[in-house]
């Protein structure tokens, strides 16, 4: 519990990890029943919060299984750059396993991953088992708020750099509540830039969205980079009386490459009628 302006770099090892090297032993490093609240805090917000570490920087991490779950019990502020593993990292994650539960009914979370919130490098041979609720519970009380959820995804909620391949595998459920424009939810990743590739890669997510809602996809919310041999199944449920780019595989592509990989989707519902 907090009451500084801004609360950043939080980690169940390692709250800002530099140059350094996380490797757990040949049975895997465990951190389980690790449990981040925000709770009646006065300030702006959270920022980089990860079962292992907050922010890695320099700091490859490998062989790690963790239980995190993240909560907050308000609906003001800003929450941003949260990973089941790491919240932020310029480095590579490997051979490792995130279980994640995420709650945030604040009214601004930015780069919300099951396994990293935002990452410039490679996440290989990972699963990610996460169940994803960010907004309010229902839209009773978002009148007049500004109530905004971008980059969320049941592996990575942004990739800028770097890819996702050898066979990573993501299950759960994302669910959002949204009074403005949603961007960017992905099965797997939110958003992926031009320098990104996914490869390998299997899907089962069932993403549920109301409010005004862009770019869902079952796999990418909004994709530039390369994407192979994947697969995505789960189901598409959009109540919205705004929503606009909705996929069974990518929301967006824009200069997207996509090549072997098909969804299995078993339902996309689109409900665009005015509540």
């Amino acid at each position: 519990e907090s009451n500084l302006s801004t609360v950043s770099k939080i980690g169940g090892v390692v709250g800002d990890a530099q140059n350094s090297t996380i490797v757990g032993p040949s049975d895997t490093l465990t951190v389980s029943g690790l449990t981040i609240n925000r709770n009646h805090s006065t300030g702006s917000g959270f920022a980089s919060i990860g079962g292992i570490t907050g922010s890695a920087s320099g700091t490859p991490i490998s062989q790690v299984r963790v239980e995190l779950t993240v909560q907050s019990n308000e609906s003001s502020g800003s929450i941003q750059k949260v990973g089941g593993i790491a919240g932020e990292t310029n480095s590579p994650i490997t051979n490792s396993t995130s279980k994640s539960e995420i709650t945030l009914p604040n009214d601004s979370n930015q780069n919300i991953g099951g396994i990293v919130g935002t990452s410039t490098s490679t996440i290989e041979s990972s699963t990610s088992v996460s169940n994803i609720s960010l907004g309010p519970k229902d839209l009773i009380d978002t009148s007049g708020k500004n109530v905004q959820s971008t980059n969320v995804g049941g592996i990575a909620g942004s990739l800028t750099s770097g890819g996702v391949s050898q066979s990573n595998t993501a299950v759960g459920k994302i669910y959002i509540v949204a009074s403005s424009t949603t961007l960017y939810v992905g099965g797997a990743i939110g958003s992926a830039e031009s320098t990104t590739a996914m490869t390998s890669a299997a899907v089962n997510i069932n993403v549920t969205a109301s409010g005004e809602v862009s770019n869902v996809g079952g796999l990418v919310g909004n994709s530039s980079g390369a994407i192979r041999d994947t697969t995505s199944s789960g189901n598409i449920n959009i109540s919205a009386p705004i929503s606009n780019n909705v996929g069974g595989l990518v929301g967006n592509a824009s200069g997207s490459k996509v090549q072997n990989s098909f969804t299995e989707t078993s339902t996309v519902s689109v409900n665009s009628a005015s509540s």
